[in-house]
């Protein structure tokens, strides 16, 4: 039998439990990760950090839409992503680039 991987193909999901010691060194490892990068941005000027918070966003979009198989004009990604970040648009955007980029507000 092979070891289900997700969450949701686990037979209690939606209701399970775990062992809180084996989590916290997991948990404590991405904090220590990500407290850094989190100063670090707090002591960007707000238009770099957005900036970068943009390619972020961009380069995520892009992925997640390929491994979707569904191919997204870029410039119409960036323009949304970045209109959305009060950044400004660049150029054009469209429909279903609006919606993917929906969530990011």
């Amino acid at each position: 039998m092979s070891k289900k991987r997700w969450i949701w193909q686990q037979v209690d999901w939606p209701n399970f439990s775990y062992q809180l010691a084996r989590v916290l060194p997991e948990l404590e490892a991405v904090l220590r990760v990500v407290a850094p990068l989190s100063l670090l941005a707090s002591e960007l000027e707000e238009n770099r950090r957005l900036n970068l918070e943009l390619l972020v966003l961009f380069n995520e979009t892009l992925a997640t839409a390929k491994i979707e198989g569904e191919i997204l004009d870029r410039e119409s990604v960036r323009s949304s992503i970045a209109t959305r970040l009060g950044l400004g648009a660049f150029s054009r955007t469209s429909r279903s680039t609006q919606g993917v980029c929906g969530c990011f507000t």
